[in-house]
């Protein structure tokens, strides 16, 4: 979200009204997108309403699906990992224009705290059979040497270090490739007759 103060309104003078709800056509969006998608797409699934609240803070979070690539190192594999990186950032806007910050929650003693990892919702996350995630950090980037005019000088990036579970290719090609081989020394074992 983000913090508009040409929304603010005051709540007594407008029927306690606590937020608003516009189409996103009503409202200014942050042109945010993965640079380094895999399929092009730039738009959102669907285009769901901006909530606005009266201290002028907007939230929209449209549901998105995001598709990228990651280099894969299979140097130890199966026993490899990898680490897939998603790179958001503004398409229009420079850093003057516009400033990227990682979400901010507050822990129970009311003091907030950057949220530094991702944060993956349990009911629509489904475990893979052959990867399992390890850590999930986010982070933003300031390239000092990018001017401030361009908007390539800040991004964030959310990072996936995913795990090769390697039961399945120790059990269906280790352990037989180890006996096999244990086998074929015991034919020196064998009397030449």
């Amino acid at each position: 979200g983000w913090t508009d103060y040409r929304l603010q309104w005051n709540e007594t003078e407008y029927d306690n009204i606590p937020v608003l709800r516009l189409p996103p056509s009503m409202v200014w969006l942050p042109e945010i997108v993965l640079e380094n998608n895999n399929d092009a797409q730039f738009q959102v699934a669907y285009y769901c309403n901006v909530l606005i609240y009266p201290s002028g803070y907007v939230y929209w979070l449209p549901p998105a699906i995001f598709r990228s690539s990651c280099s894969i190192n299979v140097n130890y594999f199966p026993f490899d990992w990898q680490n897939c990186s998603l790179k958001f950032s503004s398409l229009t806007y420079n850093a003057k224009e516009i400033t990227l910050h990682l979400k901010e929650e507050q822990d129970d003693d009311g003091r907030s705290f950057k949220v530094e990892w991702i944060i993956i919702d349990p009911e629509g996350f489904t475990e893979n059979g052959e990867w399992e995630i390890v850590h999930k950090p986010a982070r933003r980037n300031i390239y000092k040497s990018i001017p401030m005019e361009s908007n390539k000088h800040q991004d964030i990036t959310f990072y996936l270090i995913i795990r090769r579970k390697p039961l399945f290719y120790i059990v269906n090609i280790i352990i037989p490739c180890v006996l096999i081989s244990f086998l074929a020394s015991l034919v020196y074992y064998l009397p030449a007759d």
